[in-house]
């Protein structure tokens, strides 16, 4: 009976684990391929799942067994019809239908969207699926099955079936089957999940209702008392805070490499592991009294790489983020299994364990990008997460902790504002600090370590988390230090940028649902004049400004720029200006004139010269600082697509980057086309002589711009003999063998540049706010790949036969990583 059970659980939970990256990846070209899709659709997964909870308390409070099985009945029944429609009525047939009409073009918030797409194409079924896990657990708990008064075992191993479904689908699924066959490969495993629901059917039709079930008290539950008010309330915080810390650390993992299912399932699979080690007979309670004490420890890590500016290596630092993770929703979940209560709350337990859940995921996908202008859930959740910790020896000792008394308050409150105090004097004076620290260390005979900045950071901000951990076995104190420490930090970034010259860059952090970046003062030499002002997403710079663009040209005409005058720095660059630019109209960063898309201007105006390519006009897929705006002439006209309206809000009016509107004074039509590119150009008749796509977040990629059919779609809007380039640069990621499979596919012609020529300021030549790049253009013309072959820099594509052909339902990232 136990295994029937088992094996009904467990298909539901392979069933509900394998829809969800399934569905991201369907959606993503809907949305622009944001990291932030996958918030959206765990919290629609979230409150399907609490309505499950919900419908499952319930059926499972009705006195009739018989009544329960076939209300339930009548649910499974109308999902079934519902699949059957929807491959009957979609075209190709499929059992989850993607509605484009209901994209959110051009919305600030477009969350409601997303959720009605997803309540469309997979609602029904997923709230089938999503009732199991605590009605099957309730009517087992009915049976004589002498498991049957603890049945929160099969809960272990319906996550045991989530994670093998996780790590199945990047690993056998996707690379294998396209999105259409793989929703029919799911609907194939939804019919076998309602098989076995109906083989454990006769197992509970004849049983009499157990109105009283009185198990026996175990150590990690509570016996038969009716759960707390205060109890409801931790179980919703527990499951609340591990939903939160769980999207955080996946948007950390998205945002600076891909939004895509292989890297959305890491930080979920550690999730679901943990479910199945706390609620684990065997191991879940050593492990729990283990993860007690290293959980803080974990939390002072995490606060000391969102304070300090200690930046390992990228891969340890999202090591350690991901394993730090696994520790505390381990201990959230050890938690919630300690204070777990009898089956007769059994219903209710999951019930508020899945609000807790939803509300998690409300605050990361719709709450933090209203109200925050900057990625702080993180430190929110590692704030809640260390009131929860529950004091190591007392979870040892098997005692709950003792309330704190009204005096105690006193001395938490000094200790707390010390650490704020320190925490913020250490970032005022830390220069002066530095330097302090640096004679001591070569007075006592240890420079090497003043040579290394890590040495002084480390015991400036260890000392806060030292004093920090001295009340580990006080949740309440631990907390409040922690929170101070981040309050210290908090005054900081407000003090940097109230201080900021430029009155213009007080408000310098900006937030939308897709993805937030930062406008700051980026000094790289220290002569006034050549500061910068720079936008960047993440890790990644996404342009450059020149703050003093009109008196840098004046200097270039009046100015000899001799060897070591510290103005020498600007001479390369503005020797590379000509007739076109005007002040404030100099492209820096990946878009400079000596790099790739310079040529590839210088190519277009000669193809525009001789007659070859007849219409002038642009198209550039990205908006950013605007600086691809410095290339347009007189009466050119240039399109922009941009999915951000944030964006265009910031970067239009000439307040923080003036390149739009110095274009326009130029009298450069510009035209603006909000929403997703490829969306846009499907519903457009308009053709262009070039395509510029450059529509990276950080350095995350949206594949779908990336694809045979979004390439055939430029190909489409773009004049016989035009060009359309694409910005591949990446540090993680080898993009050229994915363009090269699909310009072979298409029969185009294409050739790659990579320019680091200018971008050393160690080397000679070096031009300030110039960045490396890469950059791929492709045509069909021979004479327009010639124009751009004047150049010798222009090689041909890398290939690699393991790289399959990338397409709206099929692309894997496995065999491009490194570079």
């Amino acid at each position: 009976m136990a295994l029937r059970f088992g094996l009904a659980m467990f298909t539901s939970a392979v069933l509900l684990f394998l829809v969800q990256p399934m569905i991201g990846k369907m959606i993503l070209p809907l949305v622009g391929g944001s990291s932030s899709v996958w918030n959206t659709c765990m919290l629609f997964f979230q409150i399907i799942l609490l309505l499950g909870y919900l419908y499952a308390h319930y059926l499972g409070s009705m006195p009739s067994l018989r009544k329960q099985i076939i209300i339930h009945g009548i649910v499974v029944v109308l999902v079934v019809l519902y699949q059957a429609g929807s491959a009957s009525f979609t075209e190709p047939s499929t059992t989850i239908p993607i509605a484009k009409a209901l994209a959110p073009q051009g919305s600030s918030l477009p969350v409601l969207g997303v959720l009605q797409i997803l309540v469309v194409a997979i609602g029904p079924a997923f709230f089938l699926v999503s009732t199991t896990a605590p009605l099957l657990q309730k009517w087992f708990s009915h049976t004589a099955h002498r498991t049957a008064d603890d049945p929160y075992f099969l809960y272990g191993a319906s996550n045991l079936g989530s994670l093998i479904a996780l790590l199945g689908y990047p690993l056998f699924i996707e690379p294998e089957f396209r999105v259409n066959d793989q929703a029919w490969i799911w609907s194939g495993v939804l019919m076998l999940f309602v098989g076995l629901m109906a083989f454990c059917i006769p197992s509970l039709w004849w049983l009499p209702v157990r109105r009283t079930i009185a198990p026996a008290p175990n150590k990690l539950g509570e016996g038969v008392a009716a759960p707390t008010w205060g109890r409801k309330g931790r179980w919703v915080l527990l499951a609340a805070t591990a939903s939160s810390l769980l999207l955080s650390v996946t948007n950390e993992l998205t945002q600076d490499i891909l939004s895509a299912p292989m890297l959305w399932i890491i930080p979920l699979s550690l999730y679901l592991l943990t479910f199945v080690i706390v609620f684990s007979k065997t191991v879940g309670g050593p492990v729990h009294q283990v993860v007690s004490i290293i959980a803080p420890i974990a939390v002072l890590l995490l606060v000391f790489l969102q304070i300090s500016n200690v930046k390992p290596n990228l891969w340890i630092e999202l090591g350690l983020n991901v394993f730090c993770f696994f520790i505390l929703a381990l201990m959230c979940h050890g938690e919630l299994v300690r204070l777990r209560p009898s089956t007769t709350y059994l219903t209710q337990f999951y019930l508020y364990m899945s609000i807790g859940g939803m509300l998690g995921g409300l605050f990361n996908a719709i709450v933090a990008p209203v109200i925050f202008v900057t990625f702080v859930e993180y430190d929110v959740g590692l704030m809640v997460c260390a009131v929860l910790i529950p004091p190591a020896m007392k979870i040892i000792a098997g005692k709950e902790q003792e309330p704190a008394k009204s005096n105690e308050w006193i001395i938490v409150v000094i200790v707390g504002l010390s650490i704020l105090l320190s925490v913020r004097l250490m970032y005022v004076f830390f220069d002066e600090i530095v330097v302090g620290f640096k004679a001591v260390f070569n007075a006592i005979g240890v420079g090497a370590i003043a040579k290394n900045k890590s040495g002084p950071l480390l015991i400036l901000f260890g000392v806060p988390l030292l004093v920090s951990y001295l009340f580990v076995e006080r949740p309440v104190r631990f907390a409040v230090c922690i929170t101070c420490i981040f309050l210290g930090m908090y005054l900081n970034i407000y003090r940097e940028e109230a201080r900021i010259k430029d009155p213009d860059l007080k408000a310098a952090n900006f937030r939308s649902y897709y993805g937030a970046f930062k406008i700051q003062l980026d000094d790289e030499s220290d002569t006034e004049v050549l500061k910068l002002r720079v936008m960047s997403h993440g890790s990644t710079v996404h342009g450059y400004q020149h703050l003093y663009a009109k008196e840098l040209s004046i200097m270039d005409a009046l100015m000899p720029l001799g060897a070591g005058d510290p103005i020498s720095a600007m001479a390369g660059l503005m020797e590379t200006q000509d007739a076109r630019d005007r002040p404030g109209r100099i492209p820096l960063s990946y878009y400079h004139r000596t790099a790739a898309v310079g040529d590839m201007f210088e190519s277009f105006h000669e193809l525009l010269d001789v007659g070859v390519l007849k219409n002038s006009s642009v198209a550039c897929i990205g908006l950013g600082t605007g600086t691809l705006a410095a290339y347009g002439e007189k009466d050119q006209k240039m399109t922009f697509f941009e999915i951000d309206p944030l964006v265009r809000k910031v970067v239009e009016p000439p307040k923080y980057f003036t390149y739009l509107q110095d274009a326009k004074d130029a009298g450069v039509q510009l035209e603006f086309d909000m929403g997703d590119a490829r969306l846009s150009l499907e519903r457009s008749s308009q053709r262009w002589g070039m395509i510029l796509v450059d529509a990276f977040s950080s350095d995350s990629i949206p594949p779908h711009l990336l694809t045979k059919q979004a390439v055939e779609l430029y190909f489409n809007h773009v004049e016989e003999n035009g060009i359309v380039g694409i910005h591949i640069s990446n540090r993680y990621l080898n993009l050229e063998p994915v363009v090269e499979r699909i310009a072979t596919e298409l029969g185009l012609k294409a050739i790659v540049m990579t320019d680091y020529h200018g971008t050393d300021e160690n080397k000679p030549g070096y031009i300030v706010g110039k960045n490396p790049s890469t950059w791929i253009a492709l045509t069909k013309s021979p004479l327009a790949l010639n124009a751009l072959q004047q150049d010798s820099r222009w090689t041909s594509l890398e290939s690699n036969p393991n790289v399959g052909l990338w397409t709206d339902d099929y692309f894997s990232i496995l065999k491009i990583f490194g570079k």
